[in-house]
């Protein structure tokens, strides 16, 4: 009751498979099950569907991020090719090094919900962390927002009516600017402006991420944003960074963690030899009984 999804690394040899639930499964089963980590398969070094999308990515300039490996497999039937699966974890440093060989333009889809909302606020952080980190994740990191009501997904969207994805993969926006505006845009719908408590709230939610802004007239505008929402001088709201700043400087950035491998060398001249047969025997099964019957 189950697809076998293969999984392969950027040459597009399988290293790995997922295994998704199929309708009429047995309810206590989990909807995924997936490979272990083994010497050649790492979950956190994963970007699944990235050896289809290589060429998609290098044509467009951007690479396109969604959760689940059907959404990938949707997206290609729509024609839009320059799609990864993530699978729905937080990139790590090994998959962004990935990534930076092929573009240096990361878009995130996200729904326009809350879970959607959280999700953008997450990678809000990622994007204000690759500024401060290595100048090879230096990214431009970007969204695009699935409307409500089209579908909760890619997979779903392109069921529905395909042209509407390759509309909504075509119009993406700096994912700092779509988080501001959605925060902003909450607050004056709820009536902030007349409540002294929304509005500090307001500058408790955006003001730490304007200080670890490292570009000084890019953290200057969002000031003046924040002060026209808020009312709170732009003096004030700057003089209220600097002593973020000063009192935890190390605060700026979260290094991104890279993946550990589970790879164990092999040293001895004995164990070099028993891994080539072992590997023999599962690749020429005529020779199996000889090499397991002697190692």
């Amino acid at each position: 009751h189950r697809l076998m999804i293969p999984l392969c690394d950027a040459s597009g040899v399988v290293v790995g498979f997922t295994a998704r639930v199929m309708p009429g499964a047995p309810a206590d089963q989990g909807k995924y099950i997936n490979s272990p980590e083994t010497a050649i398969y790492h979950k956190g070094a994963m970007l699944y569907g990235l050896h289809l999308a290589k060429t998609g990515i290098r044509k467009t300039g951007e690479v396109i991020i969604v959760e689940g490996n059907l959404d990938v497999i949707a997206s290609h039937k729509a024609g839009v090719e320059n799609v990864v699966g993530s699978s729905g974890t937080a990139l790590t440093e090994t998959q962004l090094r990935t990534l930076a060989r092929y573009t240096k333009r990361l878009v995130f889809c996200l729904d326009d919900d809350a879970a959607g909302f959280a999700a953008a606020k997450r990678v809000v952080e990622l994007a204000i962390n690759l500024k401060a980190a290595d100048p090879a994740l230096q990214f431009d990191v970007r969204c695009l927002v699935v409307p409500a009501g089209v579908g909760k997904d890619p997979d779903e969207i392109v069921e529905r009516d395909p042209a509407e994805w390759v509309k909504i993969a075509s119009n993406s926006q700096e994912v700092i600017e779509y988080y501001f505006q959605k925060v902003i845009r909450m607050f004056e719908e709820q009536g902030g402006a007349a409540s002294v408590e929304a509005r500090r709230r307001l500058i408790d939610d955006l003001l730490p991420h304007i200080a670890r802004v490292l570009r000084p007239d890019e953290r200057h505008l969002y000031l003046l944003r924040l002060s026209d929402a808020t009312h709170v001088g732009s003096d004030v709201l700057q003089a209220m960074v600097q002593a973020m700043q000063s009192k935890d400087p190390s605060a700026k950035v979260t290094p991104i963690k890279p993946v550990a491998s589970s790879t164990v060398p092999v040293s001895s001249p004995e164990a070099q030899a028993a891994a080539l047969l072992f590997g023999a025997a599962l690749r020429y099964e005529v020779f199996a009984p000889a090499i397991l019957a002697n190692v």
